[in-house]
């Protein structure tokens, strides 16, 4: 073998490496992180904004990321859910709390939930959000802001309309909301580990 040939070998090898890399690269494209909300400020929501602790979740209808139909209690399905209004995929800190949630997927199954997020983005955004980072939860379009009407977490988006206040309810098995979070500040985010510590706290099964 010519040292011209092991030469070329060895760049292959690199440009190989590098296409393989992209991917994990690309998944944090248009994306910034967020500001961290106090410990103090979690599970605070400003005036009008979201829905107590003690509620029952609302029931509204939505679309699968097949555009299929779906009520938010059929998505559930009884299980404990982390459920997260983003603003849009066109959101860089949506894009990084949401690449976030699913980097914690394990994390968040081993505490008994599964996050569950929704924008008012159409069905094919919210499928290219999906994509683009690979999420292992689901992704659901409301974008007749139905549920996010009924959750009262819709503000002024200019001119993208209304879109959501960045929220999240923890939703127990039975359907009750059990802690809420909505912060009118969209640069700043409960991290995941903020929100596992919060579940593991509320001792869902028990």
């Amino acid at each position: 073998m010519t040292n011209d040939f092991k030469i070329h070998l060895l760049l292959t090898g690199l440009v190989m490496a590098v296409f393989i890399a992209i991917p994990s690269l690309d998944a944090w494209a248009g994306a910034k992180q967020p500001a961290t909300v106090d410990g103090a400020d979690l599970g605070q929501r400003p005036e009008g904004i979201g829905l107590a602790p003690g509620q029952t979740a609302p029931d509204g209808a939505l679309l699968d990321l097949d555009g299929n139909s779906a009520t938010l209690s059929e998505v559930i399905a009884g299980r404990n859910t982390l459920l997260v209004f983003y603003r849009g995929g066109w959101c860089p800190y949506c894009n990084f709390q949401i690449r976030e949630l699913h980097n914690s997927t394990k994390q968040f199954s081993e505490a008994g939930i599964t996050p569950v997020a929704i924008s008012v983005d159409t069905v094919d955004q919210a499928r290219k959000t999906r994509a683009t980072y690979a999420l292992a939860f689901p992704v659901l379009a409301d974008p007749d802001r139905n549920v996010h009407r009924q959750f009262n977490v819709l503000a002024d988006g200019g001119k993208r309309g209304q879109i959501a206040v960045p929220s999240v309810f923890v939703i127990n098995k039975a359907g009750q909301i059990v802690w809420s979070h909505a912060d009118k500040d969209y640069s700043r985010r409960p991290t995941s580990e903020q929100l596992l510590g919060v579940v593991k706290g509320l001792n869902l099964d028990q």
